[in-house]
């Protein structure tokens, strides 16, 4: 999450979204100033209350395929020693991992945890609460409306923090895993338009 009071924008982080990407374009752009005051990533609704005055920013964020979005941070935290999860994603198969994940979203209501679906980050009181939503599948385009939008010229995205993982999602399903996603994504899927 990053905030930008000159130009008045807010990026909310959804991760695994090319977050990264858009947080160092950004934080090494020479003619604007950002903060991060609140961490990487929190929720829409966390940041109006932490600082009202983003109600009235600008807000964006990105989304991804909810079948490419699992891939992707499997792959990630899988090979990241340092993330709160490695020590159990590292020793699981992907069916595995999609079997703990639908777990902890099963618990939600027990636990209290947040931040399992994309959507989680852009709702606020059951609604979008953000201004503009880019994807991942067409991040460039997006990008450019968004520069355009606060008022920088248009220019390339970095690719960082890019996940190790096979080219395409879809070599890791199968029937089950599909549709796994499909149940416990529903709402993603719903909300952003998506299709395996």
């Amino acid at each position: 999450m990053i905030i930008c009071d000159d130009k008045k924008f807010a990026f909310i982080h959804v991760y695994k979204t090319a977050g990264t990407s858009v947080r160092s374009f950004f934080i090494n752009h020479p003619d604007i100033s950002i903060r991060d005051p609140f961490g990487s990533h929190i929720r829409i609704d966390q940041l109006h209350n932490l600082d009202p005055r983003t109600k009235d920013y600008f807000t964006f964020a990105f989304v991804r395929n909810p079948w490419d979005w699992q891939v992707s941070l499997y792959h990630y935290v899988k090979g990241a020693p340092k993330h709160r999860h490695h020590h159990i994603v590292s020793k699981q198969s992907f069916p595995e991992y999609l079997d703990w994940v639908a777990s902890r979203i099963d618990k939600q209501h027990e636990t209290g945890e947040t931040n399992i679906q994309q959507r989680d980050y852009l709702l606020k009181d059951g609604k979008i609460a953000v201004d503009f939503i880019g994807r991942f599948e067409s991040i460039n385009e997006d990008f450019h409306k968004i520069l355009k939008k606060i008022g920088l010229p248009a220019k390339g995205l970095p690719h960082t923090n890019k996940s190790k993982r096979p080219s395409s999602y879809k070599e890791m399903y199968n029937n089950e895993t599909r549709d796994l996603v499909a149940k416990y994504w529903a709402g993603d899927i719903e909300l952003f338009n998506y299709s395996y």
